[in-house]
């Protein structure tokens, strides 16, 4: 921004603010999972996004780039619970059942 550039001590205060921004950045976990599990319920496994945590940074990108719709998916171990999870939110929660 213009103002930034009229002094230099605005130049060096601009300059300051911009690196310690990076510094914060750089120390930011990078991944994060902003999914919120259901309530713990019997035959309800959680999301899919939330059962298993990738280590490889590259390998978890993939994933979540081809699982991006599917990350909030609800897996249930009855086709019962699937059932009433679909139908307690209108339709609007996807569902996975898993035969164990």
């Amino acid at each position: 921004p213009e103002e930034h550039l009229r002094t230099f001590r605005s130049i060096d205060e601009f300059v300051s603010d911009c690196q310690q921004q990076r510094r914060s950045l750089r120390h930011r976990p990078r991944r994060e999972c902003l999914l919120e599990n259901p309530p713990p319920e019997p035959e309800v496994l959680g999301k899919i996004g939330l059962l298993a945590k990738v280590d490889d940074d590259s390998v978890a990108r993939v994933l979540s780039w081809h699982m991006a719709g599917d990350m909030d998916c609800i897996a249930t171990t009855t086709k019962e619970k699937a059932k009433e999870w679909h139908r307690k939110s209108g339709g609007r929660q996807q569902v996975l059942h898993i035969n164990a």
